[in-house]
This record gives structure tokens, C-alpha cells and sequence, in this order.
């Protein structure tokens, strides 16, 4: 693959990501304004963000007339991909082109660093450029939760996530491409959709450590069962069939206890955003749903 623009591993924050100078790519899109202005105009016309999308610092010797020195950008390849598409042109089309390759190959290579022996995938998991990764519906099963959970995720934490890294978001091309490969693995990789999300085991690991421990421990170990072969995942969450997450007391153990208090306990939920709590509610209606009638016989109970 043709270097079009130099990408290298960069600390933007506290993470080591592929990044992209930006008066690297400003010169290569062939943008009018100067780069000063074209930078400052696109960070606030877009809202990037300085310590997640990108990093400043000064250059200097760039100015031989003196005075202040001038500023440079390294910005993450998501904010690069991005520059590039907003700028509609032929040489921005080529440039996003060019960046999402680059994140299919820092996919590839993260996926060979974790799994070297290509053996160790389970015959019933989904492969992108020979890497294991879930699809939307199979973290969905292997979290117990709903899409929405996923989606809140990336809302409330974007760093944490870089797609590339943590996600792909397929489509065209390279989701039949994809879809074609794992035929033989049996798993459903389209509902007849144009987009399909797929995630690599450090995006797995980046749900798990949002999750409580009494959720995240349990789907560890599934996930730990699942790659050695042992297990299936559930295909979708969303099924009515879902089983509930074992109760941590059986109930023979519930029995042999005093009644429980029957005094009403309140909890108090707090949520950063009117959206952050939009994007909860499928959950907590669900759980309702789900152990509704479990919580009325513990408190009848005796």
C-alpha cells in the first residue's frame, strides 16, 4: 500500500493511537485557506477535541522571519478520516480511503500481537483480516445488554473507544467481503443492513471495564469459554429467550434466611445528560421486565 501521508503511533492524551500530521494533510487535500485558518475553522466546526483528537505543539525554525513560533497538530486517525471526508473533493475521497486501510491493517496487526496462533479462534467466531472479533449481537449476548447499552458506551466514554482499534463500521465493499469470509463460521453477519459494526477483543475489554464487576466477571469467563471452544454465545439479546444473570443467592439459601425487610428501600440514579438517560431507559424497562416478578416472590417470600 502506497504511503499517501505518513501515520505513525502517537500519545494523543493517555492513549498510543495512529495519528496523522495535520499540516501534512492540509497540504495533501489541497485546501484554499491557509493552515492556520483551516485547522482552527474544522476543531471548531466540528468539535474535536485537544488531549482526545489531537495534540498541539510548537515548530520551531518553521518561521525565518522570527516572532512567535508557528503551531502543528497530530490528530488521530478518526479525526484525519474525518478532515478528509468533510473536505469533498477527489483528493479528500482518497485520503479516507486511504486511512480506513490503515485502520484495517492496525486491526490486522493488534489481532496478530493478541492471537498469534491462529488455531486458538473458535471455528464459530468471526474473522476480520484473520482477527477474532464479535459482531454488534454477539457482545450484545455476551454482556446481557441491549444495543442501546453499547451505543450509551461510546456516547459517554469517545475516548475510549477509536475505531480501527476498538470498532470497524463496515459497509460497501468490505462488509461483502467480510460476510463472504465467514460463510463457513456460521455466524450472521447481515439482517439485510448496509452497516455492520464488528469489534476487536480490546473494544471487548473497553465494554467490560465500564460494567459493574458482578456483570463484567461473568462475561469475562464466557468470553474466556467461548475462544477455547467450550461455549456459544446468544446470536441476540434482544431474544425473549435471554436467560436472566444467575440470581448470586439460591434460593434454597433465601428460604433458610429470615424474612426480609419489606420496607421500601429508594435508589437514586444520576445521569450526566437528558441523552445519557434517554439511552438507559430501554435497559432499566428491561430489567424491570425481567425480574420484576423474581423481586415480588423473594419479598413475599415466608
Amino acid at each position: 500500500m502506497q504511503a499517501l501521508i505518513p501515520v505513525v503511533d502517537f500519545q494523543i492524551g493517555d492513549v498510543q493511537v495512529p495519528a496523522v500530521n495535520a499540516r501534512e494533510l492540509h497540504t495533501f487535500l489541497g485546501a484554499g485557506k491557509m493552515f492556520a485558518h483551516w485547522i482552527k475553522e474544522r476543531i471548531e466546526q466540528y468539535g474535536f477535541i485537544e488531549k482526545r483528537d489531537f495534540e498541539v505543539f510548537a515548530e520551531t525554525g518553521n518561521n525565518p522571519l522570527g516572532g512567535r513560533p508557528s503551531k502543528d497538530f497530530m490528530i488521530s486517525l478518526a479525526m484525519a478520516k474525518e478532515l478528509a471526508m468533510v473536505e469533498r473533493n477527489d483528493k479528500g475521497k482518497q485520503a479516507r480511503l486511504y486511512f480506513i486501510a490503515c485502520e484495517q491493517r492496525a486491526l490486522q496487526l493488534a489481532g496478530q500481537a493478541a492471537l498469534p496462533v491462529a488455531e486458538t479462534v473458535p471455528a464459530g467466531c468471526a474473522r476480520f483480516n484473520g482477527v477474532p472479533v464479535l459482531t454488534n449481537l454477539q457482545l450484545q449476548g455476551l454482556l446481557r445488554v441491549s444495543r442501546d447499552t453499547l451505543r450509551s458506551n461510546r456516547i459517554l466514554r469517545p475516548g475510549r473507544f477509536k475505531v480501527g482499534v476498538h470498532f470497524f463500521n463496515l459497509s460497501g465493499e468490505p462488509l461483502r467481503n467480510f460476510s463472504l469470509d465467514n460463510i463457513t463460521t456460521g455466524v450472521l453477519t447481515r439482517r439485510g443492513g448496509r452497516k455492520l459494526t464488528i469489534w476487536s477483543m480490546e473494544g471487548v475489554e473497553a465494554h467490560l471495564q465500564m460494567l459493574p464487576p458482578s456483570i463484567a466477571e461473568p462475561a469475562r469467563q464466557r468470553l474466556q469459554r467461548f475462544l477455547a471452544g467450550e461455549a456459544e454465545l446468544l446470536a441476540d439479546a434482544d431474544s425473549t429467550t435471554l436467560p436472566a444473570l444467575p440470581a448470586p443467592v439460591a434460593l434454597a439459601a433465601v428460604n433458610s434466611q429470615p424474612s426480609p425487610n419489606t420496607t421500601p428501600c429508594h435508589a437514586t440514579l444520576c445521569f450526566p445528560s437528558a441523552t445519557a438517560f434517554g439511552l438507559a431507559m430501554p435497559d432499566i424497562l428491561s430489567l424491570m421486565q425481567r425480574h420484576g416478578a423474581q423481586l415480588a416472590e423473594v419479598v413475599t417470600e415466608g
